[in-house]
């Protein structure tokens, strides 16, 4: 009637080794690998351990007669000696109904063998892979030297292949009881925003490093809420069993339940350690596998706390720590704690208990307890909310107030240009450029020469001067236009009619884009002490750079991919400089152009500023030429037109131009305006170019 151990013997290859699996206990022993060096401490000796026993299903369970409402044992493993472990659970087969299923187990301690005590059954079928088993909670029980596992049924049925697993998590690792400190560097990422809290890292605690197939993180655009949960173990474990109970919890989620990895994206120990649950990075919204519905999982944050709350209340240390957590959480998207949010049509509040997610009408998901009567009192009724909110109001009150965000636009990028001139240029001005708003490449040098003559950049259709246009021309009335580009990017018919508003129109146009740069540049430097480079056949690196190059009072040339056109080269060598700065990676400019201008130029030092994308380049740029600044200029990347009017602008008062993405910040510019902390932040375009949430949020 009682189950009998496998007596064979088996190989396993783990972690590179080959090691065995002894009759009786089945031991696995699983080396944890991939630890860094320096680490403060070792693990004990046999390291993180996990064994499974097969429970058979006893003969009279497959017959008897249970009267309604009653449980009767369906399977049993005795009281069965093992070696030293600290967490225990059961699994079996998946697709099993566990209505009416009771799981309970007993454990051998120092002071002998325990009651009987209730598992909670955990039927997240959502977060495994294909096939993948289900069960109960992992239970911290230890120390312990023996278990003792029963199933009841009010119906008779038995899942199959019922398993009990004891782990060994190890000591040692990650032991910085009550850190909670913050990073002396953390800023806030939000305005307003929460410092990020003292975090253990997966590396830290000792994270298994070889993970399922599905173990890619999964990230949802925004987090709506947090889900509160705790592992219903016992109170009593010390802060260096701490880390081993997050090792054993991770090695039963992937191991025996086949997730992805620890279900949860945070766990807390009682002395207000916080450790990183699940990988793909502490400040995105992850999916994990803690609340037992798919899209709850995708949307919310579940943090654990490491205890049973059901009769002890959570340590004050702990508290504080869920506190700042989920403070900090909330700030990075934006939310307050109280409030609701909703998945699939179903409202929940901000910030609920685990038991919420099956109350609220998420179905299927896990009736439970969790986090236990007593967290969920202090959630629901105990004031935890209200201590999220002070955490939250005290940042926001000691950090500096919001930028303020201003917009330079027309109803078309004619009449944006002249927006941008009308607010930063008083009248009368000694020049302005006048280029095609059709066609960029003959004005991408026209932006630094520009800021050098103190003077804006309009733009014109090629045969006709557009009425916003020449408004503003008669409002600056300038000295001097000069029109940049050939007849066929700016007709003589508009450069006549420029003439009326101007003492004088000026054509800087060569045979081609470059020659046009070489003549922008011959027209307003004889010698330059650096020069930027950047490709005549796209854009954005010339325009990020524009403001950089304004505000060193050095041109910008044009180049080919490949190489330097012949025209370029011999301005390089007319100018001068001490320094070549080439705008773009390796795709937009060649090695072969640093190359050739390092041979024109052999007591010159050529560099270049570059990051993964245009976006990467605008920010690396930004970085180089300011380490703060009062006002910064965002302009759409995936288009010219208001980029081009806003280089002079930018350099006038002395601020970075960014490119950004209609409705978000890429990440490397979300990082740099972090970095600048800006007071006023000026959108070029209208709304529909560029949405007024662009310099607030970062792109997924």
């Amino acid at each position: 009637m009682l189950t009998r151990l496998c007596s064979a013997v088996r190989r396993v290859a783990t972690g590179g080794a080959l090691l065995t699996i002894l009759a009786g206990l089945l031991l696995v022993g699983l080396p944890l690998a991939g630890l860094q060096s320096g680490t403060p401490a070792t693990l004990s000796s046999g390291g993180p351990r996990t064994s499974d026993v097969t429970l058979k299903v006893p003969a009279v369970a497959r017959s008897a007669r249970l009267s309604h409402g009653h449980s009767q044992v369906v399977a049993r493993l005795p009281q069965t000696p093992t070696q030293p472990f600290g967490v225990v659970g059961v699994t079996w087969d998946g697709g099993f109904p566990t209505d009416g299923l009771t799981v309970q187990i007993r454990t051998h301690g120092h002071g002998g063998w325990s009651g009987w005590q209730d598992v909670a059954v955990d039927t997240d079928t959502a977060s495994r892979a294909a096939g993948a088993r289900e069960g109960t909670d992992p239970i911290w029980v230890g120390p312990a030297t023996g278990v003792g596992v029963r199933l009841l049924s009010t119906d008779g049925r038995v899942p199959g292949h019922v398993k009990v697993a004891v782990i060994d998590g190890g000591t040692g690792l990650a032991q910085p009881a009550g850190r909670i400190a913050l990073h002396p560097a953390a800023t806030s990422t939000t305005a307003g925003g929460v410092a990020e809290p003292d975090i253990v890292t997966r590396a830290e605690w000792g994270s298994m490093t070889k993970l399922p197939y599905c173990s890619k993180p999964r990230y949802a655009k925004n987090m709506r809420g947090v889900v509160i949960h705790h592992t219903v173990n016992s109170n009593d474990y010390t802060a260096e069993q701490a880390p081993g109970i997050v090792r054993a919890i991770q090695m039963y989620h992937v191991q025996q339940m086949g997730w992805c990895d620890v279900g949860y994206n945070f766990l807390v120990d009682r002395f207000g350690t916080i450790y990183e649950g699940r990988r793909g990075g502490i400040d995105k919204q992850v999916r994990g596998a803690h609340a037992g519905n798919w899209d709850v999982n995708l949307y919310t944050t579940g943090i654990s706390m490491i205890g049973n709350f059901q009769k002890v209340a959570p340590s004050p240390a702990l508290k504080q720590a869920v506190v700042h957590l989920s403070a900090w959480r909330l700030s990075l998207f934006g939310h307050r704690p109280f409030g609701t949010f909703t998945i699939n049509g179903i409202s929940m509040r901000r910030i609920s208990g685990h038991r919420d997610v099956h109350l609220d009408g998420f179905n299927p998901s896990t009736a439970t307890a969790c986090p236990g009567q007593l967290a969920y009192d202090w959630i629901h009724g105990g004031g935890m909310r209200k201590q999220v909110r002070n955490v939250m109001d005290k940042a926001a009150a000691s950090q500096p107030p919001a930028p303020t965000t201003s917009r330079l636009a027309g109803s078309n990028r004619f009449a944006t240009a002249a927006a941008i001139a009308d607010s930063t240029f008083t009248a009368p001005v000694s020049a302005v450029f006048l280029s095609s708003g059709l066609a960029f490449p003959d004005a991408l040098s026209a932006g630094p020469a520009a800021a050098r003559q103190h003077a804006p950049v309009l733009l014109t259709k090629p045969r006709r001067l557009p009425a916003a246009t020449a408004d503003e021309l008669q409002r600056l009335h300038p000295a001097t236009v000069y029109v940049i580009g050939g007849a066929a990017a700016v007709s003589d018919h508009v450069a006549s009619v420029a003439d009326q508003y101007a003492g004088a129109v000026v054509r800087l146009g060569g045979s081609n884009r470059y020659a046009t740069g070489v003549l922008t540049a011959k027209r307003f430097w004889s010698s330059a002490a650096t020069v930027y480079l950047a490709s005549g056949l796209n854009y954005p690196d010339a325009l990020s750079g524009g403001a950089l190059a304004a505000l060193r009072g050095a041109p910008i040339l044009l180049s080919r991919p490949d190489g330097l056109p012949r025209s370029v080269g011999r301005e390089l060598t007319s100018l001068a400089p001490a320094k070549v700065v080439v705008l773009g990676g390796p795709g937009a400019l060649s090695s072969t152009v640093v190359s050739q201008a390092e041979q024109r130029l052999p007591g010159a030092v050529v560099t270049r500023i570059f990051g993964t994308d245009r976006y990467g380049t605008s920010a690396a740029v930004a970085s180089t030429g300011w380490s703060s600044a009062q006002q910064v200029y965002f302009a759409v990347g995936t288009d010219f037109p208001d980029a081009l009017a806003g280089v002079p602008a930018a350099a006038a008062h002395g601020s970075p131009l960014l490119l950004t993405q209609e409705s978000c910040l890429p990440s490397s510019v979300y990082d740099v305006v972090g970095a600048l902390a800006p007071s006023q932040e000026v959108l070029l375009g209208g709304s529909t170019v560029l949405g007024s949430s662009a310099p607030s949020a970062e792109c997924p």
